[in-house]
């Protein structure tokens, strides 16, 4: 039996993720050089091999431009210093350190510019690193781990890649929620781009469960892009729920039987963003070879199978595999995967049900407008209005694998 596409966010992350796309610091001569080594946290657990308070890095006051600042990643501090990561304007992402008693209104007697940011963990974390020559700083945000003394914020400094400084501070203001929701259009953005210059690798490094088919469908897809763009983190960057009921709360249940319902307002939210990030032409032009290549049929194969599918009440309670064998082995014939041509048509019965049909079809006829634009023009299709019988829709007990999905 073929296994139904139960990860509908996958939709979501596979229209967007799939769409899917040190500092400097030179040795500018100051008189008055910061010494890091006394703004160390008195806590800091040190190595055995650690050096001596002279091979600790001397970074100069580097003389700040007036950019402006749009975001400030981290906010944190012990009883020694303060530091803040912040992005600007020019997209530039940057270390800024004041050792105490100074305040933040002074200048900061560390500056590292030209940082990179990296998602890492199904929970959303975060970490940035800043080179030095010969010194690497990171700093990784932890927002969930399976003790409590792994979650915080953590500061390492290396020295030629051995370890020298670590350090866990506190948060000065709680800027998790916020790091997310402000100029998402950019963050979100950052994730796709990331995403697409990151494919092979991903691809490489994930662990797609066995039974997947490479470049088919939607979960092998998910496995790859889980940790980067998945539903944790989607929900930390929009704020919102991704479904508002069903068994996928704590990550996706590829067992259970029950209906994943969506959140609307988790859909109109993406759908906002994307308007923005698809304005950007450049971006457009550099995600569509990979569009191209993972993206196109599928997302053809879910446009063609809408108005087969979708609001159809005969499908209501009808929705295995087998209902659409004519119009998978139809669509094969014209040079479509028939594996697909059995999976997206449920999935629009599944949002006939929960109601988020047509707020699915205008996202996804919003990123095919973008990157495929001449097959809409010469393949137009409206909307379907949905049955009020979708409303009286009882969950039956499943008596097939993937009836709910």
């Amino acid at each position: 039996m073929i296994y139904m596409n139960k990860l509908n966010v996958l939709l979501i992350t596979a229209l967007t993720a799939v769409l899917l796309s040190c500092s400097d610091n030179s040795k500018n001569q100051n008189e008055e050089e910061p010494k890091l080594i006394e703004s160390v946290n008195a806590q800091i657990e040190s190595p055995e091999d650690s050096t001596s308070k002279q091979d600790l890095p001397k970074p100069n006051l580097i003389k700040e431009k007036t950019d402006t600042i749009i975001s400030t990643f981290i906010h944190a501090d012990d009883n020694k210093f303060t530091i803040k990561v912040m992005e600007f304007s020019t997209g530039d992402i940057r270390y800024h350190c004041w050792n105490k008693p100074n305040e933040i209104t002074n200048e900061p007697n560390l500056i590292l510019k030209n940082g990179n940011r990296d998602f890492f963990g199904s929970q959303g974390g975060q970490g940035f690193t800043f080179l030095n020559d010969p010194y690497k700083y990171e700093i990784r945000h932890v927002l969930m781990a399976e003790t409590d003394d792994r979650v915080g914020i953590f500061l390492s400094v290396y020295k030629n890649d051995t370890i020298i400084l670590k350090s866990k501070l506190l948060e000065v203001e709680n800027l998790t929620a916020q790091n997310y929701t402000v100029h998402n259009t950019q963050k979100l953005k950052t994730i796709l781009s990331f995403c697409n210059m990151s494919w092979d690798s991903l691809y490489s490094s994930s662990d797609i469960r066995k039974g997947y088919v490479d470049n088919v469908g939607i979960r092998g897809r998910y496995g790859m892009l889980n940790n980067t763009l998945g539903i944790s983190v989607l929900e930390l960057l929009f704020e919102e729920d991704v479904f508002i009921s069903g068994p996928h709360k704590n990550g996706m249940n590829y067992e259970s039987d029950t209906l994943g319902r969506y959140n609307p307002k988790f859909i109109a939210k993406i759908s906002k963003e994307l308007q923005e990030v698809f304005k950007d032409k450049e971006f457009i032009k550099s995600t569509q070879n990979l569009y191209d290549k993972q993206l196109k049929n599928y997302l053809r194969t879910y446009y063609i199978s809408y108005p087969i599918a979708a609001n159809q009440s005969k499908y209501i309670y009808n929705y295995e595999q087998e209902a659409f064998r004519e119009f998978a082995e139809g669509i094969e014939k014209e040079g479509y995967n028939i594996y697909e041509g059995f999976t997206c048509p449920g999935f629009w019965v599944r949002r006939s049900i929960d109601g988020t049909s047509n707020d699915f079809f205008r996202l996804l006829k919003l990123v095919m407008s973008s990157y495929d634009n001449d097959f809409l023009l010469n393949n137009r299709i409206e909307e379907i209005k949905r049955p009020d019988i979708f409303d009286d829709y009882v969950q039956p007990v499943a008596d097939y694998e993937g009836c709910s999905y």
